[in-house]
């Protein structure tokens, strides 16, 4: 097997979580590559590092990361990633502090593993400067999928009222991942009136699948704050408008 087959073994082997099959192409790697003395490509380390990471086993994801001789803003990203997706929000930060003291560049999925990781750790602060840091310090534009983690963030925290600010002043329209994150935050906080503002407002907006998505995430911020009659009218007014809980 040459180098590029086995990134594309590795690379199955993340997606499916095959941790078993994902250690043999390793042990492969290194009896029939490394002892050779012929060398990785870095992308073949990038897919190690991202199977390990994948399939939770980040510390050995980590290990392999620093033992490489060359990293690319990949390596970096995955190892970003992995740890974020891990809720090992401080390190994740610590290696994306060690990648700008380095000559690799960071892209936009790299901030979207240092948001994440803000948004796991409670790290609300560094999540606003690294946000505001993206156009300003490296000309990175945000998207979509940096809204999305910032008003996850903020709304875990329990910055409703600056999560709704961001979402309404979005230079493109919210997807349900950025709604869905402030609701959630409302769920968590309780915030039964601005809940009952956002998802009443959405489902007059949206096609009636859509509608009963958001009506469901209402009453379940009802059920959280035992509002059990408030549950009851929004169960019927699903079923007036003839939806159905997806």
């Amino acid at each position: 097997l040459d180098q590029v087959a086995l990134v594309a073994a590795l690379s199955a082997c993340a997606e499916l979580g095959d941790l078993k099959l994902g250690r043999w192409i390793h042990s492969y790697v290194d009896e029939t590559l490394f002892c050779r003395n012929q060398p990785l490509l870095v992308s073949l380390n990038n897919a190690l590092i991202h199977m390990y990471a994948s399939c939770g086993v980040v510390e050995e994801a980590y290990k392999l990361f620093k033992e490489m001789p060359q990293r690319s803003t990949v390596s970096w990203t995955s190892m970003i990633t992995g740890f974020a997706k891990q809720g090992c929000g401080e390190k994740a930060l610590n290696v994306f502090l060690w990648m700008q003291n380095s000559e690799a560049r960071p892209d936009h999925i790299t901030f979207i593993g240092v948001l994440c990781a803000c948004s796991h750790a409670g790290f609300v602060n560094e999540g606003r400067r690294f946000f505001k840091g993206m156009n300003q310090n490296w000309g990175i534009e945000p998207r979509i999928e940096h809204y999305g983690c910032m008003v996850d963030l903020l709304s875990r925290a329990g910055f409703l009222d600056e999560a709704h600010g961001l979402v309404e002043t979005m230079p493109m329209k919210p997807n349900d991942a950025v709604w869905g994150a402030l609701l959630g935050g409302c769920r968590i906080h309780k915030n039964v009136e601005l809940a009952s503002q956002i998802a009443q407002k959405l489902a007059l907006k949206l096609d009636p699948d859509q509608a009963a998505g958001y009506l469901v995430l209402l009453s379940n911020v009802y059920a959280s704050a035992k509002r059990w009659q408030d549950v009851v009218i929004v169960r019927q007014k699903m079923v007036e408008m003839g939806l159905k809980k997806p």
